[in-house]
């Protein structure tokens, strides 16, 4: 059974409202901090802050880029991922062009990822595939491009809720764990708010979780 501190530090807590101000981003960050997240996923705009405040701490800071749609050009994924970490970013979760995959372009895919993870000059980097929308077959293929490109991460989905997408399950972690065949890590999210579906997420092989409810999910720890 995980405690509190090993269940926090896998945890990305997130915060990726648009329309949180200062103070809301602040005692966000400082929260994150004292309970020991593996890392705050914010908007580009607010990187520079949280890495303000959260100096000195275990606690990572994380930019989501293209969010939510992943459909950025290349280039401007590359400059958004630069921009990022002179900011202070020290972890990238970026949105794979999920209609690019689809629609077989597989070189414009290959070229986005790889100018992310150039830009991120050694740094995480967790890739968004948006599981819900792929078959097998494209997930599969979405592993390939993610390990082949020198990312750490496949991540199940934005959870980004004008999608309309169903949450992630725990057979989307067994699907991306063998998938990923021990070449990429994998990051479940999306409609992950309770104890019990991340320790459910954590026995089925998760190595990170990403969500809003961090503080709850926790707190709810036996």
């Amino acid at each position: 059974m995980l405690t509190k501190t090993q269940l926090a530090s896998i945890i990305d807590q997130t915060l990726l409202d648009p329309s949180a101000d200062r103070g809301r981003v602040e005692a966000f960050c400082r929260e994150a901090g004292e309970l020991g997240f593996a890392a705050v996923a914010l908007l580009p705009c607010n990187v520079s802050l949280a890495r303000s405040i959260l100096q000195g701490t275990n606690t990572k800071v994380c930019a989501a880029l293209a969010f939510p749609l992943g459909t950025w050009p290349a280039e401007l994924k590359a400059a958004e991922a630069r921009q990022a970490v002179k900011d202070g970013a020290e972890e990238l979760d970026v949105v794979m062009n999920v209609g690019a995959l689809k629609a077989g372009k597989l070189d414009q895919v290959r070229a986005e990822l790889r100018g992310v993870v150039e830009a991120a000059e050694g740094r995480t980097v967790k890739v968004i595939i948006e599981l819900p929308l792929l078959t097998e077959t494209e997930a599969a293929v979405a592993c390939d491009l993610i390990a082949e490109a020198g990312a750490q991460f496949v991540k199940t989905s934005t959870g980004f809720k004008g999608f309309k997408l169903r949450g992630t399950t725990a057979d989307d972690v067994i699907l991306l764990k063998r998938l990923a065949a021990g070449r990429i890590k994998v990051k479940a999210a999306g409609g992950i708010r309770t104890y019990e579906l991340a320790a459910k997420m954590v026995e089925c092989g998760v190595d990170r979780i990403g969500t809003s409810s961090g503080v709850a999910i926790v707190n709810q720890c036996p």
